[in-house]
C-alpha cells in the first residue's frame, strides 16, 4: 500500500523547543485518549513550527522514512539532553495533519503501560494481538480494549513465518520497545 509518496528537501529543518509554550511540557505526562495524544490531535499541522510548539526543551526535525519502496516524511522529536528520538510524528495521507506518534521513551504519556515493560505486563488477551509482517517482522502488535487508540509494539523471540503469530507465552515474555497512538474514528 502506498502510504505518502513526498519530495523533500535534503536539510533537515530544526527548532529548539525554547521558542515554545511551557503549558504542554511532555515531561509532566500526555494522556492519550481516544481522540487526543496530550496537546496533539488530527487537527494538529504536521509541521515542525506546529509541534515544536507542544515540546519545549525537544529538538524537532523533520526526516524521511521508507516502507515498501515509497518514502514519506516523519517529524522526530528528541530531548535536548537525549540521544533517542522520543516521538515520531506521521502525516495524514494528504500530508497536512498529525495521523499517528510513535511514543519511544518512557514517562512522555501518564496512561500507558512503560517501554521495556514485557507483554505479560499489558493485561489483555495475548492471543488478541497480531504478527508484525514485512518491516515489523520479529514483531508482534497488541491493541489495549480499554484503550483502541493504543498499541504495544513488541519485540519477540520467535523464529516462525512472517505473519504467524507466536504462542502466548512467547509473546508474554515479548519486550515492549515502541507504543503508537493513532486516534479511534468516532
Amino acid at each position: 500500500m502506498k502510504i505518502i509518496t513526498t519530495s523533500l528537501a535534503a536539510a533537515s529543518l530544526v527548532c529548539l523547543g525554547a521558542c515554545s509554550p511551557a503549558d504542554d511540557v511532555v515531561a509532566a505526562g500526555w494522556h492519550a485518549s481516544s481522540t487526543a495524544l496530550g496537546p496533539i490531535t488530527t487537527e494538529t499541522v504536521f509541521s515542525i513550527t506546529s509541534i515544536s510548539g507542544h515540546l519545549p526543551g525537544y529538538e524537532v526535525t523533520l526526516d524521511e522514512w521508507s516502507a515498501e519502496g515509497e518514502t514519506y516524511p516523519v517529524i522526530l522529536a528528541r530531548a535536548a539532553s537525549g540521544d533517542v528520538d522520543s516521538l515520531v510524528f506521521l502525516p495524514s495521507m494528504e500530508g497536512n495533519s498529525v495521523a499517528s506518534v510513535l511514543i519511544r521513551q518512557n514517562g512522555l504519556v501518564d496512561n500507558v503501560v512503560n517501554i521495556s515493560a514485557h507483554g505479560s505486563d499489558l493485561g489483555i488477551d495475548l492471543a488478541d494481538c497480531l504478527a508484525g509482517m514485512e518491516e515489523r517482522s520479529g514483531q508482534v502488535v497488541c491493541s489495549d480494549p480499554a484503550q483502541p487508540s493504543v498499541r504495544y509494539w513488541l519485540t519477540i523471540d520467535f523464529a516462525g513465518p512472517d505473519g504467524m503469530l507466536p504462542p502466548q507465552d512467547v509473546i508474554a515474555a515479548g519486550t515492549i520497545t515502541e507504543i503508537s497512538w493513532q486516534p479511534v474514528a468516532g
